[in-house]
């Protein structure tokens, strides 16, 4: 009864401890297609790419719908181009760490910039987003944290669930951590899915510093000791004859 199971081995063959993080996890943490090492895409690639025509198509239909409906179906526009602007935010970002990933390889292989070979990256995305130069590192610097420790925040980005500043926020607040940390409290806060429709960013804001405090509250005791030390009480004399009495001092 078992003959159909004889080419199989008894005992499951071990995994590398990324391909067992990416079981754990649900999913993999680096997007699909960017396995294949970077030199192997730069020799794989076409001269042209259709997609490139494809977005500026995309971009243009946006701007000829038709205005002949009512509210209710502008309304569900309105929402759809939302999770639109979301899904794009998180296309643009995965780009911006595949083209680091490329020009650290290019650098590689040409043995120059050794001491910074993601060198001009920045300059590259901040000219394409049409925005100052530090903030074009800013971003690279977000996309790949995003994409390498918090994989579920940047699939409710795709999904429309968190908007790009939102998902900059989550970055931002874990960005001090340990990635294991990061990624524990991304999966806590992002792994359901649905559980970011609606939230908004004050709420989104005080669960992130809530988890955050829950693994490390030493920024925030190194805050506090730092604001002790500056307490003080301050008197100034007023045209009246008065004075007036301020201070910063702790709560109790």
């Amino acid at each position: 009864m078992f003959e159909e199971c004889e080419g199989y081995l008894s005992n499951p063959s071990s995994l590398s401890a990324e391909a067992a993080g990416e079981i754990l996890l649900g999913h993999r943490h680096i997007p699909v297609g960017m396995e294949m090492p970077a030199r192997e895409r730069a020799l794989a690639q076409r001269p042209g790419d259709e997609y490139v025509d494809f977005i500026d198509d995309v971009g243009v239909a946006m701007t000829l719908l038709p205005q002949n409906v009512g509210e209710r179906v502008r309304v569900a526009r309105i929402s759809a181009l939302e999770r639109a602007k979301a899904a794009i935010c998180a296309a643009q970002a995965k780009e911006a760490y595949g083209l680091e990933q490329d020009i650290i390889a290019r650098h590689e292989d040409e043995g120059i910039y050794t001491e910074n070979p993601n060198r001009g990256a920045g300059a590259e995305v901040a000219l394409a987003r049409k925005v100052a130069q530090r903030l074009g590192s800013s971003f690279i610097s977000y996309s790949k944290s995003m994409i390498e420790h918090m994989p579920y925040t940047y699939n409710a980005l795709e999904r429309g669930e968190l908007n790009e500043d939102r998902a900059m926020l989550l970055v931002r607040e874990t960005n001090k951590l340990d990635p294991g940390v990061r990624e524990l409290i991304d999966r806590e806060i992002a792994g359901e899915r649905g559980a970011l429709e609606g939230v908004g960013d004050k709420q989104l804001l005080a669960r992130a510093k809530k988890e955050v405090l829950a693994f490390s509250n030493k920024t925030d005791m190194n805050n506090h000791a730092d604001a002790m030390n500056k307490r003080r009480i301050s008197v100034t004399p007023t045209p009246d004859g008065m004075m007036r009495v301020s201070g910063l001092l702790p709560v109790v």
